[in-house]
């Protein structure tokens, strides 16, 4: 097994590297849409996550590459071994001190341990027509590319929108950034409502899952503060979970203290940005199979990122 520190090495050269860093982008697309013998690739950007594995899921990082090798110290002996999958729910990018480093992390483990990763997208990896606020990744890499910051970024857009957009466990869980679309109140399937029917995903769907919140109200969904994506209530949740017979919401886009949840248990925000936002824990949330009784136990995982 390839030691922590070794890997660490090799990405921290990556991302000292300009050619370096856009050939890990280019290779690290080559990827992402690859189904495995522990998901299933289905268009417009759902991976459906094979029954038996374990799954550990992290919230947004925001270039917290210190919270990142906490979560690294534990699970990183996990790769290669085949039975655990890392899920990472987006916004990779952003706020941090260290977010080239962090994006060349992520994208040198799926490279390497391809069945294992999967990496989803967040509204900081954003289609050009909805950039968030900040978005001081292109400047980073100016900073630290000179002019060929701007190639790397052009090549990062390129693979952002490659990323899928949601991950489901059937009977289990769904895993997104923000929160399900809408379109979920009408729909009569899982396909149906995640355009995998059609295959092709609207702006409308996109903006949702990347960007709404739950809310503890008792409303279907309101107009969201942020100016994009919406504000949904259990309704929305429930009938969610209820096109996979599921039992768990697990997303992130909200800061929190490592772990919250909502609408009686139904919705997991996790999160994992501590530094730039000054908070004192990480989460993970842990959902593990026990092959003897052949059923799922979740646990949710908070502790302090080691600087």
């Amino acid at each position: 097994m390839v030691k922590l520190d070794e890997i660490i090495r090799e990405v921290l050269d990556i991302a000292s590297d300009p050619g370096k860093m856009s050939e890990l982008i280019r290779k690290a697309s080559g990827y992402i849409k690859d189904s495995t013998r522990n998901f299933v690739y289905h268009k417009p950007g759902v991976v459906e996550v094979e029954k038996g594995v374990n799954l550990h899921i992290i919230g947004d990082l925001h270039g917290d590459i210190h919270s990142l090798l906490t979560i690294l110290g534990d699970k990183h002996e996990l790769l290669g071994k085949g039975s655990d999958l890392l899920v990472f729910l987006g916004d990779y990018v952003d706020r941090g001190d260290y977010q080239v480093e962090t994006l060349a992390m992520l994208l040198y483990l799926k490279t390497v341990f391809k069945d294992q990763l999967i990496l989803l997208r967040g509204n900081h990896e954003p289609p050009s027509w909805l950039i968030p606020h900040p978005h001081d990744f292109p400047s980073v890499l100016i900073e630290k590319y000179g002019k060929d910051g701007e190639r790397v970024y052009s090549e990062a857009l390129s693979l952002f929108n490659m990323l899928p957009v949601a991950a489901y466990l059937p009977g289990e869980l769904l895993m997104l950034h923000g929160g399900p679309p809408l379109k979920v109140l009408e729909a009569s399937s899982f396909e149906e409502a995640f355009s995998i029917s059609t295959g092709e995903a609207g702006p409308e769907m996109l903006e949702e899952i990347l960007w709404s919140d739950p809310v503890e109200l008792n409303v279907e969904f309101l107009d969201s503060p942020r100016g994009a994506g919406v504000l949904y209530g259990k309704k929305v949740s429930s009938k969610a979970l209820s096109l996979i017979n599921g039992k768990y919401i697990v997303r992130s886009h909200e800061m929190v203290n490592g772990y919250r949840v909502a609408h009686d248990g139904l919705v997991i925000t996790v999160f994992d940005a501590a530094i730039p936002y000054g908070l004192d824990a990480i989460g993970v949330v842990e959902y593990l199979y026990d092959s003897v009784s052949n059923q799922y136990k979740l646990n949710l995982v908070k502790k302090p990122p080691k600087i």
